[in-house]
């Protein structure tokens, strides 16, 4: 045996390469059913989180349940199918046993565990169980394996919600093969049957019938074990006291799923319903049929073929956007966002996958989002088409908070492209998105960058994006250092002044307005009001209204410093967001009122008053290409 643990690389001294950490429970009423110890543990090389699964060796261990641990790394290492819990390593010591797998948790202890919002999605995450480890005992029964001891207490949930197989000790083919020298080996699941709880056995096997048993197509005892997983999952569990009677009784058992469930306990083994069928997309049980949330998990296990089709892919990502809300937290946490996440890492998705993603983010933690949407959220920014630009430009507000360095300076690049952008919308939302990227970009962006693009912009040939420039400047005012608002302010907004839109002109005045409280007196007296009086004879009426509110602002700020009500030279700190508070807060207010009403388009503007902002030069034109 030592030789054959060897030549499965789980013996001769190995080193589990594992810390072994807390004890995750199982329920106490199923203990007796299962031979392991359940851990959480960590890699000792990159601290991922594992779990370890072990069986202590005492000196009165009973040697048969020993072999029937080997058995299940043995099968665990070896079988390595869809839906049976992933094996990353195995050992052997003659202390105990050992086998580390992805993280789980027992499944009675997960249902246990779900709060009234989990509950309200349970349907969902029992019927996708529910097939899966269907499907995994179809790939063992395509082997001519059984499993022997399938049940609630050899099924463990991953962090996504899926339903995982574990508890192989007796799987085995039930067919006796000829060893190497030609004699017939004992049975390994005929050998260790008598272990098993007789609750858990079906009739043929409690009277070890074992011609019958042989006789039977391979899935006959699974298929009595999961006829009793659906009664202890919907109603109760079962025990040496259960008796046929109550069996009968559905409970709260699924009115499709009662007959399936008839068929699957039958006491005439060859006649018994293939647990297989209950899944065909062809005359399958209508419980796991048409069910739009299994449907949604088999496309996302099929995303590679989507990713070959965008238009399938997009209308995926639309119909999933819709039902996500009925889904299970856990697994569009960590199932469905990182596998839309990973498609538009592939340039599929688009504006759909922007949409999904930043609607699952919602349920993230900060770590959480950088791990699983800010990889996306890359992707997307590096993608060439005008519209997936346009929505990230539009929902900026709902994740660049989340952005830290070197992410923040990764995204600012990328952003940054706008500004040169052929399409106007792009170039004018991206002069918007700066509200919200200057409190998180670095001094050296902002004093350097920002400052050049917004510059540059007040130049542009489209009047309401040169409009939306000063806005902007007007807007991030508060998060600038003194010395950056002492060199831009005033001559950004004194050369719009000039500006033959005369909604630009406007803004002018509402900027000078709303950052009054960052000038001094000699500032206030010698640059701002020669630059603001000569609007009060605009021809246009509503820029000299403007104008006039804006000198009457500062004289009377003038005036409150000559009073000595106010500091003459004051000196502002740039603060954490860009909101103020001063004298000046109607006229602020009022600004920011424009910005926010019509900082978006200006096509439907009104003609006069002065908050409108209307479009100047070109129209927009419709983004089909790339920017």
């Amino acid at each position: 045996m030592s030789a054959l643990w060897k030549a499965f690389g789980l013996g001769g001294g190995k080193e589990l390469n594992y810390d072994i950490a807390d004890p995750i429970p199982i329920a106490d009423e199923y203990r007796y059913r299962i031979n392991w110890n359940l851990n959480r543990g960590f890699s000792k090389t990159d601290r991922s989180e594992v779990c370890i699964f072990s069986f202590e060796i005492k000196p009165n261990s009973s040697a048969d349940v020993v072999e029937l641990c080997r058995n299940c790394v043995k099968k665990m290492r070896t079988l390595m199918l869809p839906n049976v819990l992933k094996y990353i390593d195995g050992m052997e010591t003659p202390q105990g046993i050992y086998i580390v797998t992805e993280p789980v948790v027992p499944l009675r202890t997960y249902l246990d565990g779900m709060d009234d919002e989990d509950r309200a999605t349970l349907r969902e995450f029992t019927s996708w169980g529910l097939y899966s480890v269907i499907k995994g005992l179809e790939h063992l029964h395509s082997g001519n394996f059984v499993h022997g001891n399938f049940g609630m207490h050899s099924i463990y949930v991953n962090k996504c919600g899926d339903w995982k197989l574990f508890g192989l000790d007796w799987c085995a083919q039930l067919n006796t093969q000829p060893d190497i020298n030609g004699e017939l080996k004992v049975n390994h699941f005929k050998q260790y049957h008598h272990l098993i709880p007789n609750e858990l056995k079906p009739p043929e096997l409690i009277k070890a019938n074992w011609a019958l048993i042989e006789g039977s197509p391979v899935y006959a005892t699974d298929a009595w074990a999961l006829g009793l997983l659906f009664f202890e999952i919907f109603n109760r569990q079962i025990t040496s006291t259960t008796t046929p009677m109550d069996l009968k009784n559905p409970g709260n058992m699924p009115r499709p799923l009662f007959g399936a469930f008839m068929g699957l306990i039958s006491h005439m083994a060859k006649m018994r319903t293939c647990p297989a069928r209950l899944i065909q997309d062809v005359g399958g049980n209508d419980y796991f049929c048409g069910n739009e949330y299994i449907q949604t998990q088999l496309q996302l296990e099929n995303m590679a073929l989507m990713l070959k089709d965008p238009l399938e892919m997009e209308q995926f990502l639309r119909k999933l956007e819709r039902v996500l809300g009925t889904f299970p937290k856990a697994n569009c946490k960590y199932k469905i966002l990182p596998k839309i996440s990973e498609a538009t890492q592939f340039g599929s998705g688009g504006t759909a996958a922007l949409t999904t993603i930043l609607k699952l983010a919602e349920l993230l933690t900060e770590q959480e989002f950088d791990t699983l949407v800010i990889p996306g959220l890359l992707a997307l920014y590096n993608s060439r088409d005008p519209n997936v630009r346009v929505q990230l430009l539009q929902t900026v507000p709902l994740y660049v908070h989340h952005f830290k360095e070197p992410t923040i300076s990764s995204v600012w690049n990328l952003v940054a492209q706008g500004f040169g952008s052929n399409y106007s919308e792009i170039r004018e939302l991206t002069v918007k998105s700066l509200v919200h990227f200057i409190p998180h970009l670095p001094e050296r962006i902002v004093s350097g960058d920002v400052m050049k693009y917004l510059w540059q912009m007040q130049t542009d040939k489209e009047g309401g994006i040169r409009t939306n420039a000063v806005i902007c400047l007007g807007k991030i005012a508060p998060v600038l250092n003194h010395a950056i608002r002492d060199k831009m302010l005033i001559p950004s907004f004194s050369r719009s002044l000039k500006d033959p839109f005369h909604h630009s002109r406007i803004a002018c005045c509402q900027s000078f307005a709303a950052t009054a409280e960052y000038y001094s007196d000699q500032t206030l007296a010698s640059l701002v009001l020669p630059a603001i009086c000569p609007l009060t004879a605009d021809p246009v009426k509503d820029v000299r209204v403007a104008a006039f509110r804006c000198v009457g602002l500062v004289l009377a700020r003038l005036q409150r410093m000559s009073d000595g009500t106010l500091d003459p030279n004051p000196v502002v700190e740039s603060k954490g967001g860009v909101s103020q508070s001063s004298d000046s807060a109607s006229y602020l207010s009022w600004a920011v009122s424009s910005l926010k009403t019509k900082l978006y388009g200006e096509t439907d503007a009104p003609t006069g008053g002065p908050a409108g902002h209307a479009r100047g030069g070109p129209a927009h034109s419709t983004p089909t290409g790339a920017s």
